[in-house]
């Protein structure tokens, strides 16, 4: 399994301020996606005010990811595997 990143940082990706209607027909849209992609696990989304954001996952490659992303209706400018790094 790889570690996938997620990452939404230009202005017709960042992550807006969500009302709680939109915060769960949001969750609600990833949880249909995983469901459908049960081998990503999902491991969360991390955002700043500005809305730059980025999402973490377990997959077994960076396509994986992107159906989950893309069926969920996420705007997103890179999905890309990482590893740590070794110092």
């Amino acid at each position: 399994m790889a570690k996938v990143l997620v990452l939404h940082y230009t202005e017709k990706a960042r992550i807006p301020k969500l009302t709680p209607e939109q915060a769960a027909g949001f969750k609600q849209a990833v949880e249909k996606a995983l469901a459908d992609n049960p081998s990503v696990k999902f491991e969360g989304i991390f955002v700043n005010p500005d809305g730059i954001g980025y999402g973490i996952c377990e997959a077994p490659s960076a396509s994986d990811v992107k159906k989950v992303v893309e069926q969920s209706g996420a705007a997103y400018d890179i999905i890309t595997e990482v590893e740590p790094l070794k110092l």
